[in-house]
C-alpha cells in the first residue's frame, strides 16, 4: 500500500552547490502534471501574444503610412481641382477673346465688304488663323470626372496611375491653353491693326442709293465737249442726301473751291485723302476729326455741275487714283 502511494507522488529535489541541506518536496503526480501543462500552456499563450502584438504593430504602422498617403493624395487631388477651376476661368477669358475677334471680323461693315472680295491668297489669314486656334478641343472639365459629390476626389486602387495621368493631362491642357492664348493675342493684335487700316482706307460708298454717271479717267467734258481727264467719279442721287466720310481722318479743307463748289477734303496719316464736291451744305469744318461713316455734307449742285450729284476723288500719297478700286 505504501509503495503504491509513493508511485502517485512526484519528488522535487533542490540540491545547493554549498554544503547546505538538500531540500526535497513531494507533490502528487496529478498536481505536477497539471502544473507542467499550465506552464507549457502559459508559454504557448505568451508566444501567441508576442506574435500577435508584433503583427498589430506592423499593421498599425502600415495603416499610418496609408493614412498619410491618402491625406497627401487627397491634397494633391484638391490642388488639381483648384488648378482645373483656374483653367476653366482662363478658358472663359480665351472664349471672350475669341468672340471679340470674331465680332471685329464679322460685324465691321468695312471688313465684311473687303472680306467679300478677298481670295485665299492671304487676305483671309485672320479667319484661317482663328479657326486654327479654336478652343473646342480643350476640355479641362474631364479632370473633374473622379470628383466626389463633396467636392473632393475618390481614391481608387490604381490611385498612383490616376494621379500620374491627371498630372500629365493637366500639364498638357495648361500648355495648350498658353499656346492658344498666345496665338489669339497675336491674332487679335493683327485683326485690330487690320481694322484700323480699313478704317483709314476709303472702302465704303460716300452716298447711298446713287448711280455712277461719270467714271474715272478721260472723258468728253459736258461743258466744252473736249477730251479731259476726270479725276474722280460722279455719283448722282437725290438732292440733300447725306454725304458720308469714307475713312477716318482730319478735315484739311472745307469751303468753296473753283469749279467744285462747296468742297470738303479729308486726309489721314496713312497717305489717303478724299475730296467731296458740289455739296449743298457743309457739316464739317477744317480741323475736325472725322470717323468713317460720319455725315460731313449734303448732296448739292454747286460749282460747275449739270445736276444734283457728288463728285468724289481718292488720292494716295499725293497721286489721284480710281475710287472704284476701294468701293
Amino acid at each position: 500500500m505504501e509503495s503504491k502511494k509513493r508511485k502517485n507522488l512526484f519528488t522535487i529535489m533542490i540540491i545547493p552547490h554549498s554544503e547546505r541541506t538538500t531540500l526535497t518536496f513531494q507533490i502528487p503526480l496529478l498536481l505536477g502534471q497539471i502544473i507542467g501543462f499550465a506552464v507549457v500552456f502559459a508559454f504557448v499563450c505568451l508566444m501567441i501574444f508576442a506574435f500577435s502584438y508584433q503583427n498589430m504593430r506592423t499593421e498599425i504602422a502600415e495603416y499610418s503610412i496609408k493614412a498619410e498617403e491618402y491625406k497627401l493624395l487627397r491634397e494633391q487631388m484638391d490642388s488639381m481641382a483648384k488648378e482645373t477651376e483656374m483653367m476653366r476661368e482662363k478658358m472663359k477669358s480665351l472664349e471672350k477673346l475669341d468672340t471679340d475677334i470674331r465680332d471685329i471680323m464679322k460685324n465691321d461693315p468695312a471688313m465684311a465688304k473687303i472680306k467679300g472680295n478677298e481670295t485665299d491668297s492671304g487676305e483671309d489669314y485672320e479667319e484661317k488663323e482663328l479657326a486654327a486656334t479654336s478652343l473646342g478641343s480643350i476640355k479641362p472639365d474631364i479632370l473633374l470626372a473622379t470628383a466626389s459629390r463633396s467636392g473632393g476626389f475618390l481614391i481608387t486602387r490604381n490611385q498612383t496611375t490616376i494621379r500620374e495621368q491627371m498630372n500629365n493631362d493637366l500639364e498638357n491642357i495648361k500648355n495648350e491653353i498658353d499656346t492658344r492664348e498666345e496665338s489669339l493675342t497675336v491674332l487679335k493684335s493683327a485683326v485690330e491693326e487690320r481694322q484700323q487700316r480699313l478704317e483709314n482706307t476709303p472702302s465704303i460708298w460716300p452716298v447711298n442709293n446713287a448711280r455712277i454717271t461719270s467714271t474715272f479717267g478721260y472723258r468728253r467734258s459736258p461743258f466744252s465737249n473736249r477730251r479731259e481727264f476726270h479725276k474722280g467719279i460722279d455719283l448722282a442721287t437725290k438732292y440733300g442726301s447725306p454725304v458720308y466720310a469714307t475713312h477716318d481722318g482730319v478735315v484739311t479743307f472745307s469751303g468753296w473751291k473753283s469749279g467744285y463748289g462747296y468742297t470738303i477734303i479729308i486726309s489721314n496719316d496713312h497717305g489717303f485723302s478724299t475730296l467731296y464736291a458740289h455739296n449743298s451744305t457743309r457739316l464739317a469744318n477744317k480741323g475736325d476729326r472725322i470717323n468713317k461713316g460720319d455725315i460731313i455734307a449734303r448732296v448739292g449742285n454747286t460749282g460747275r455741275s449739270t445736276g444734283a450729284h457728288l463728285h468724289y476723288e481718292v488720292w494716295v500719297n499725293g497721286s489721284v487714283v480710281n475710287p472704284k478700286e476701294f468701293m
